[in-house]
C-alpha cells in the first residue's frame, strides 16, 4: 500500500505512520502488541485472545501473529492497520509513546472494570453526592495502605 492510498476499510492511515516508522519501531510494536493481547479482551470472554482468534479475524496467519508479538518479524503498514482495527486502538499507539501511554491508562481502567466487585463498587458509588464519593476515596486509600498497596492505583 502506498502513501496517500486508503486501506480497503476506507480509512486513510495516519500520515505519521509509515512502513519506515514501523520498521524503526518494530521492538515497540512487538511490546505493545503483546500488551494488547494480555489486556484488551472482552470481560465476558474472561481471557486474552488466542493467536488463532486474532488470525481468523484479521486474515493473518497464527505464525505471523506469533512472530509479530515476539518481535521476530517487522510489521507492515497493512498488518498494523488490521491489528489496530481488530483491537480498536489508534495505529499510532504502536509507535507514539504519548498515545501508547494514554492507551495503557485506559486499559488499566478496563482491567479494573473486569473485576466484578470493583465494578459493583463503582456503579453503586456513581450516584452518590461528590462529598460522599470523596469520603469513599479516602476510605479506599486507607484500605490500600493497610494492604501494603500504593495509595494511588496508578503507582502499582
Amino acid at each position: 500500500m502506498g502513501e496517500g492510498r486508503a486501506h480497503e476499510d476506507g480509512q486513510e492511515p495516519p500520515a505519521r505512520l509509515s512502513e519506515e516508522l514501523l520498521a524503526k519501531h518494530s521492538a515497540k510494536f512487538a511490546e505493545r502488541l503483546d500488551y494488547l493481547f494480555e489486556n484488551m479482551f472482552p470481560a465476558s470472554q474472561g481471557r486474552p485472545y488466542t493467536h488463532g482468534e486474532v488470525a481468523r479475524a484479521t486474515g493473518l496467519s497464527t505464525t505471523a501473529i506469533g512472530y509479530l508479538r515476539s518481535g521476530r518479524s517487522k510489521p507492515t503498514l497493512d498488518t498494523a492497520i488490521l491489528i489496530a482495527l481488530f483491537f480498536g486502538v489508534p495505529m499510532d499507539a504502536f509507535v507514539d509513546d504519548e498515545v501508547a501511554e494514554a492507551l495503557k491508562a485506559d486499559l488499566a481502567d478496563l482491567c479494573a472494570y473486569r473485576d466484578k466487585r470493583a465494578r459493583r463498587i463503582m456503579r453503586r458509588s456513581a450516584a452518590l453526592p461528590a462529598t460522599m464519593q470523596d469520603s469513599l476515596d479516602l476510605v479506599i486509600t486507607e484500605y490500600r495502605r493497610a494492604a501494603g498497596l500504593p495509595a494511588d492505583p496508578d503507582e502499582d
